[in-house]
């Protein structure tokens, strides 16, 4: 069994329906994308996924065997779900190593690995000083750091490139290929510049309108022309 499963999924926010028909499987260690064009339901899947809007109904809905509509979301998260949304993921007074224990803390974990600026030598530089104060990558890597220092065996990402330079996007890409092989976890990513993180794909969904309407596995993913016939189909109105 996926770790991730899903099935003709809908959900949405009270009476709006966002999503009508969103597929998603996602094996123990993988990578998988999901792309799309703004709108396109894509944040609303992550957040389905993570109980934090209205789920209606589906055909498999499942984490690691758990019902997701049945299980509430602290059983989700001590069976090895977590999640890093776009905007408000961290704590802008507090500092990195704060923001760092205090994930932790919610998870029930020890403190900070030691040797976590080895893992990751950027966020060294931030760990003494406020979120509030660093620049928009930085304050993206500690977000991703908060996701990945718990351990989970599946991480949500919600446009973790957003607003990143070419250096700063490099540094991402490199400390989630680190993780999945050191650490074998799993990541769901949604991201609208899927360029930059495709070569690191084992799996990539498209979404248009609520729905999935083309995947991608990792040896079509190796084909330059389907890869460009896909994100056509998924992009172009």
């Amino acid at each position: 069994m996926s770790l991730l499963e899903i099935r003709k999924l809908e959900a949405g926010y009270g009476s709006r329906q966002v999503l009508f028909d969103a597929v998603a499987e996602v094996e123990r260690g993988q990578i998988a994308l999901i792309v799309g064009p703004n709108g396109s339901g894509k944040s609303t899947l992550l957040k389905a996924i993570y109980r934090q809007c209205d789920f209606k109904s589906a055909n498999e809905f499942s984490f690691d065997a758990l019902s997701i509509a049945k299980t509430p979301l602290q059983r989700l998260m001590r069976a090895g779900l977590a999640y890093v949304p776009q905007h408000k993921n961290v704590f802008n007074r507090l500092t990195g190593r704060e923001n760092l224990q205090l994930a932790l803390v919610m998870r029930g974990k020890p403190d900070v690995p030691s040797g976590l600026t080895e893992q990751i030598p950027e966020i060294g530089r931030i760990l003494g000083r406020t979120a509030g104060q660093l620049s928009g990558g930085q304050r993206q890597l500690l977000a991703l750091t908060m996701g990945l220092i718990v351990r989970p065996k599946l991480l949500l990402l919600d446009e973790p490139l957003a607003g990143l330079d070419e250096r700063g996007s490099s540094t991402v890409a490199a400390t989630i290929r680190l993780h999945q092989e050191e650490y074998g976890i799993a990541f769901l990513i949604v991201e609208h510049r899927y360029k930059r993180l495709i070569a690191l794909a084992d799996r990539c969904y498209g979404m248009k309108l609520g729905r999935t309407i083309t995947r991608l596995d990792r040896a079509q993913l190796q084909d330059a022309h389907r890869v460009d016939s896909a994100m056509r189909e998924v992009f172009v109105l």
